[in-house]
């Protein structure tokens, strides 16, 4: 597996981690992947960065997402929701939500922040099937009004003014 870094700017995958999940679909799912099927291959993926991640300083994975590498089974954004501060956090992610390229992490971002706001709840390390950040991606993340709310709820937790 790839580490993380690997999604840098100018390398193949930069800002399209769903090519992997193809590319894997597509070669774990012929018979000379080795064995075992696309989603084992996905789910040893998945746990692998998710140990990576979980290894990796709060501050370092939040320079990461500043610098648009955020890994390509989303599991960035759960570790930084559950282990750092909202003070530390919401800032940058607020700051990266409209600069991700790639709508599903869009969506788990939005996630990680609603989570931090005390908005949505993690279950078993994820998000929810209920969750308030689905809505929130597949219809505000385009709207000014949005912006400007998410950034003043953020402000007002943060306790710095009006935040833009």
């Amino acid at each position: 597996m790839l580490p993380l870094d690997d999604m840098a700017e100018g390398s193949l995958f930069h800002g399209a981690p769903w090519v992997l999940s193809h590319v894997c679909f597509l070669s774990c799912s012929g018979g000379d992947s080795g064995g075992g099927s696309w989603q084992d291959h996905y789910d040893l993926g998945l746990a692998s960065e998710r140990a990576e991640v979980d290894g990796v300083p709060v501050e370092q994975l939040l320079a990461r997402v500043a610098a648009g590498r955020v890994g390509r089974y989303y599991t960035i954004w759960y570790s930084i929701a559950q282990r750092a501060s909202p003070k530390e956090a919401l800032p940058v992610l607020v700051d990266s939500l409209w600069a991700l390229d790639d709508k599903l992490d869009q969506f788990h971002c939005a996630v990680a922040i609603l989570h931090l706001l005390g908005d949505e709840p993690l279950v078993s390390g994820s998000y929810s099937q209920g969750t308030s950040a689905s809505k929130y991606v597949s219809s505000a993340l385009e709207s000014d009004h949005s912006r400007t709310e998410l950034r003043r709820r953020v402000s007002h937790l943060l306790g710095d003014g009006d935040r833009r």
